[in-house]
């Protein structure tokens, strides 16, 4: 058997944590899938994988011969680049880590953009604000909106934007504007799951911050279930920035006490330090760059 396809093969295997799921990626089979990393196990004469009916992952060897294979296949593929004297058409599959965020139009547009540009590579997207493994998961790039991006991972600051505070014209009716920050503990707020200060909001107005503990009426982990609570008039939401624009023009939501909002939040493209980054990953951070920095750039 060809060694570099085996250890594509095994790549595939380690992102993916499924024999059944990187044959169906690949279009072999099952089996097929089984021989290769067979073949590899005996050639090194080390267990890579661990096995059982529903689960598959890596061995402390497999750990580092993945490491090892990802710098090897890229070195390859470089080598290959340079002897045929022209860079081949990026291609196959790139896996993203996206925030819930990503379903709005505005982000499926950039989306369809970079899927023209680059036809040959297939994405493998997922749509949540949690903040995932990157290697666990096999993911190649992951956008996050962070004040505090973690040591761990590589990445590229593209941007950052602010939290405001707003409400709906119906809440208003209701019950009525806060007029100062201390108004904000006697209204019911909308609150997301993974803020890091939990119930207390950090709000400045350029020469002081104060931090004011709020009542959560609701929490949640997705950010346009917020914003949609909002908009029916649950509540008083601290909203990125750039998520309600448009809602504010049109008269849908109201800006509170704009003079406050959080301190700046970074817009991040990350991968991991110990992934080594592939071609589809540059290009995609190389793409997205551009895009996001031309819409916090307007934001």
């Amino acid at each position: 058997m060809d060694t570099i396809e085996c250890m594509r093969i095994f790549v595939e295997i380690a992102r993916r944590r499924s024999f059944r799921a990187t044959a169906d990626v690949l279009g072999v089979s099952s089996a097929s899938i089984s021989r290769h990393v067979a073949f590899l196990e005996g050639r090194l004469g080390i267990r890579l994988l661990n096995r059982t009916t529903r689960t598959v992952s890596l061995s402390s060897n497999g750990q580092n011969y993945y490491e090892s294979c990802l710098q090897a296949l890229a070195a390859f593929d470089k080598a290959q680049t340079a002897v045929s004297g022209r860079a081949a058409e990026p291609s196959g599959p790139l896996r993203l880590s996206l925030p819930g965020s990503f379903t709005q139009p505005e982000f499926v547009a950039m989306l369809a953009r970079f899927s023209a540009r680059y036809p040959k590579i297939n994405l493998d997207i997922s749509a949540t604000d949690a903040m995932v493994d990157l290697v666990e998961r096999g993911v190649d790039v992951a956008l996050r909106f962070t004040a505090n991006p973690d040591e761990s991972l590589a990445g590229r600051c593209i941007g950052q934007f602010a939290l405001w505070l707003c409400v709906s014209p119906a809440y208003v009716a209701r019950y009525r504007m806060p007029k100062s920050l201390a108004d904000l503990a006697m209204h019911p707020c909308l609150g997301y799951a993974y803020h890091a200060g939990g119930d207390t909001w950090t709000l400045s107005d350029g020469s002081q911050t104060h931090e004011v503990r709020v009542r959560h009426h609701l929490k949640a982990d997705n950010g346009e279930l917020l914003r949609a609570g909002v908009r029916t008039g649950m509540g008083v939401a601290l909203l990125p920035s750039f998520q309600i624009q448009a809602a504010l023009a049109d008269g849908s939501l109201l800006r509170v006490l704009p003079q406050w909002q959080s301190p700046p939040v970074g817009v991040w493209l990350v991968y991991s330090h110990r992934r080594h980054q592939a071609r589809n990953a540059r290009v995609f951070i190389e793409h997205f760059s551009e895009e996001l920095q031309a819409l916090f750039a307007a934001d």
